[in-house]
């Protein structure tokens, strides 16, 4: 079993509160066209090697998302997003988070499409307050059991509740590929519970990848700002079981 503890703080620029915000909230109207070119030049030394100095990507990227009413209660969603990446030939792009949903006042949200957990965007993303958890400097607070990537077919729902509190489930169908041809109906499942108040917030949940192997992880963060210093903490533990 694995176990990891983090605690960050960090002194904000500005003062404001905490912004929640979440990957792909519903957006209605547009299409809204959105983006970030994020290159640093970083001087970096690993262990024996000689060090070196080079200009860095940090998960650059271009997108599109937009809504439209389709009845009193009811909007349709639609994200598309691309990855821009800077390599020594040029740049390379790399199809990122694509999904279509719904959205109903009654019944919640559903997506489909191409997508991360919502357990990685209600905690890890949230405290990682450096480079998104992209490129070599980033700070990478997680457990890969908990992560999961990006996942190609996946089913996301958020019931339809208001106020502080946002419950979120995945179920996503994997590849097996050929280290995994032997897995029988390989998928990933997560839940994530946020509880927001002012300026903190608290989030967990859990997450669960069947291969050849289940691998679990379960999650804890929260993050409150005093006198315009951000604290934020962080806690997972993960364990792979065989089948």
């Amino acid at each position: 079993m694995n176990k990891s503890f983090a605690l960050v703080v960090v002194t904000a620029i500005a003062l404001s509160p905490i912004s929640k915000a979440f990957a792909g909230e519903p957006v209605f109207g547009g299409p809204i066209v959105y983006g970030r070119l994020n290159l640093t030049l970083e001087r970096a030394k690993i262990e024996d090697a000689e060090a070196n100095t080079r200009f860095v990507d940090n998960g650059s990227r271009l997108g599109m998302r937009g809504g439209k009413s389709i009845g009193s209660d009811v909007a349709a969603m639609i994200h598309v997003e691309a990855r821009l990446r800077n390599d020594p030939n040029g740049w390379i792009v790399k199809s990122r988070d694509t999904w279509v949903g719904l959205q109903d006042v009654k019944l919640g949200i559903v997506r489909s499409g191409m997508m991360e957990g919502p357990l990685y965007h209600a905690t890890y993303d949230e405290v990682s307050m450096h480079n998104h958890d992209s490129g070599r400097s980033s700070d990478k607070l997680l457990a890969e059991d908990a992560v999961g990537g990006r996942l190609s077919r996946a089913i996301y729902y958020r019931a339809p509740i208001e106020g502080t509190i946002k419950v979120e489930l995945l179920h996503a169908f994997l590849s097996k590929g050929s280290a995994k041809a032997n897995a029988s109906n390989p998928s990933r499942d997560e839940l994530a519970l946020t509880y927001e108040a002012g300026t903190s917030w608290i989030a967990g949940g859990y997450a669960a990848s069947r291969n050849l192997k289940v691998g679990k992880a379960w999650t804890l963060a929260g993050a409150t700002t005093v006198n315009s210093i951000i604290l934020a903490g962080l806690y997972d533990g993960s364990a792979t079981i065989p089948l």
